[in-house]
């Protein structure tokens, strides 16, 4: 539950308050807002707050240096801001306060004297709570959009309100990052908001919400060339809120609806191309649709059953053997075909003699009862590879 500042300011805040520095950050997110007046109160904090003070926990100096001091405890506590309320205690704010907070790009407002607090404070939570519930609505119409197709009634209207029309092309895409050291859900999560929030200056109708670890976005656009976009942009700005040592991002775009019915067309390409990146099937760049050549084919079939049924039926019989031998035929025969039936190539990249390859390329021929020689044959059993590391 949270908004950033610059809405709180357009909606609520922009008549009773003023940024005087750190403008830079008000895409920080406010998550409260709360009297925050000495370094006890600042300890409490859990991180988003946008901190109140008036002066009455500081010690009165000429300089102001308590007060610096006490918002570089603010900010170091994880408060997203600080408004400075004008006052008897604080009568105005000092230029090595603002160039402070300027250059860590924290947000300082001040507070217009005789300003009532309580209605000022009901006026900010108010927005943060409608803020949450509308982005909470948004965020479960399109799941239902994409996990439940079949019941417009879920969705149609739900997002209807929020002017996202039936009509409307959309774009899903799926983001997956891989984590060392945390928990892969709460980052999904903490980095959500902040990337609806950066996508909300470029693009009217567009929506960030999670699925497990999985970040999934949504954007309506009549053009492929914002899609394009949205994937350049949303790659960066990711790496960009991510630790350096977490930087490894798979993506994948769906291509472009014909209307709202059609999103969870557009989510499972974009899924699969994710899975495709988890399995090395295709290389982590490789993140449009449109782009993913003989993948781009198979992807079509929604049918999932006509898919499993084709690869079992072809490759089952070898898997199935490899199974109970703990055999190694399937591999063999992947790799043979992935270098165009090349026996000295297979022997190459597998690390063993040519006669072997030959060998397990003849078990494998007379296990599926195919002759991999010719060229149809080869054809079929690639199609099902392929099939296969889609699941």
């Amino acid at each position: 539950m949270s908004v950033d500042l610059a809405t709180l300011m357009k909606e609520e805040a922009g008549q009773r308050i003023s940024v005087i520095a750190g403008s830079g950050g008000l895409s920080h997110e406010a998550t409260w807002i709360c009297h925050a007046e000495t370094g006890e109160s600042a300890e409490q904090l859990k991180g988003g707050e946008l901190a109140v003070v008036t002066g009455m926990g500081l010690p009165e100096d000429g300089d102001g240096k308590a007060l610096l001091d006490h918002i570089i405890e603010l900010r170091k506590c994880g408060a997203c801001g600080v408004i400075i309320m004008i006052g008897p205690r604080i009568p105005k704010v000092s230029r090595r306060i603002r160039d402070f907070c300027d250059e860590m790009t924290f947000p300082l407002f001040e507070g217009k004297e005789n300003v009532d607090q309580e209605q000022f404070f009901k006026g900010i939570c108010e927005v943060i709570l409608r803020d949450s519930a509308k982005e909470q609505e948004i965020s479960t119409a399109f799941k239902n959009a994409i996990f439940f197709p079949d019941q417009p009634e879920r969705y149609v209207v739900p997002l209807s309100q929020y002017h996202f029309e039936a009509e409307d092309r959309y774009a899903i895409c799926v983001l997956r990052m891989e984590h060392t050291s945390v928990d892969p859900y709460a980052a999904a999560e903490g980095i959500r908001k902040r990337l609806w929030n950066h996508l909300k200056r470029e693009y009217e109708k567009c929506a960030v919400f999670t699925d497990g670890a999985d970040i999934i976005a949504v954007i309506s656009t009549e053009h492929s060339s914002e899609v394009r976009g949205l994937a350049t942009d949303l790659l960066e700005y990711t790496r960009y809120l991510l630790p350096s040592d977490q930087n490894i991002i798979y993506t994948g775009i769906g291509k472009l609806t014909r209307s709202l019915r059609c999103v969870y067309k557009s989510y499972r390409q974009a899924l699969s191309i994710v899975k495709l990146q988890l399995r090395k099937s295709v290389p982590m760049t490789s993140i449009f649709y449109t782009d993913m050549g003989i993948y781009r084919l198979l992807l079509g079939i929604e049918d999932e059953e006509i898919k499993r049924e084709y690869f079992q039926r072809v490759l089952g019989p070898l898997l199935e053997h490899d199974r109970e031998k703990d055999a190694d035929l399937a591999e063999v025969l992947r790799i043979y075909l992935k270098n165009n039936g090349s026996i000295a190539a297979t022997a190459k990249e597998l690390f063993v003699h040519r006669n072997t390859v030959t060998y397990k390329i003849n078990q494998a021929s007379k296990i599926l009862n195919m002759d991999l020689g010719v060229l149809d044959n080869r054809i079929q059993v690639r199609l099902a590879f392929l099939l296969h590391e889609m699941f």
